[in-house]
């Protein structure tokens, strides 16, 4: 049985190419027969935005609010 924990947001900054590359991954709560349980992570979307992308979208903020929406991330 496979059970999603939660979505994860992973932004990886490459200042010297002005560009975000971001990931979003699901973490699960993985029972085996057993009934022993495991944390996987598998992965949800890949993507990049240039800093130019980003500003044209309204800036970070928004960027990140936007993603956090359409992936069911939960903010800290």
């Amino acid at each position: 049985m496979k059970t999603l924990i939660r979505n994860i947001l992973d932004i990886d900054v490459d200042g010297l190419n002005g560009v975000n590359h971001y990931t979003v991954k699901g973490m699960y709560d993985v029972m085996d027969a057993d009934g022993f349980a495991t944390i996987k992570h598998e992965l949800v979307a890949r993507f990049d935005l240039t800093w130019e992308q980003i500003d044209n979208a309204g800036g970070v903020d928004i960027i990140n609010e936007a993603i956090t929406n359409k992936y069911n991330i939960e903010k800290f």
